[in-house]
């Protein structure tokens, strides 16, 4: 589809007429009258109820003009994005729901501050959901954990550290601890 037809056609829809949408867009009355006619014949369908001296949108028109103007939209969108300097639009992020309520939340207000025009959506599930969501192309990124064998995707470690007291006993592998609570870590001796 072409995005100059679409152009046209949601000029003349705006204004009724396909000589004042020439007049905007600096072109001649009949060019747009055989782009709009192209854009018809592509479509199978009337976009216009053409009268004397006027044009008026057609059941059909009106709907293809909401889906038109959003095609246009998102086209400037992408192009705002590619240009600009600072990210901006959608952002799909998945994490664990641990992660999401612990270590999230100052984060994501820093980042929205520093970034206001990303429009941020998390989306909270296991691992291997989440990476499953990151391979379909649903999410953009993620926060997981465990082992990640997956060739295709970009994965970025991060080593956890476990801190105890110093009156504990020394913890070298996970089998020296066990958990109580989440806030409570006791070694395997008592």
């Amino acid at each position: 589809m072409d995005l100059t037809r679409l152009k046209m056609f949601c000029a003349v829809a705006e204004s009724g007429s396909v000589v004042r949408a020439a007049e905007q867009l600096h072109r001649v009355p009949s060019n747009l009258t055989t782009r709009l006619h192209q854009l018809e014949e592509d479509l199978g369908t009337d976009l216009f109820i053409r009268e004397k001296q006027r044009l008026r949108l057609s059941p059909m028109g009106h709907n293809f003009l909401c889906y038109a103007l959003r095609i246009l939209a998102l086209r400037e969108e992408a192009l705002n994005m590619a240009k600009g300097s600072e990210p901006a639009g959608n952002l799909a992020l998945g994490s664990m729901k641990s992660t999401a309520a612990t270590r999230l939340p100052t984060l994501l207000t820093q980042f929205h501050q520093r970034y206001p025009a990303v429009s941020l959506a998390l989306s909270t599930g296991t691992s291997g959901d989440i990476i499953e969501r990151v391979r379909a192309g649903t999410l953009a990124n993620a926060l997981v954990d465990g082992p990640i064998n997956v060739d295709e995707l970009n994965v970025f470690h991060e080593q956890m550290v476990l801190i105890s007291s110093p009156e504990l006993a020394l913890i070298i592998q996970p089998a020296d601890a066990f958990w109580l609570s989440p806030q409570l870590l006791l070694p395997r001796a008592l």
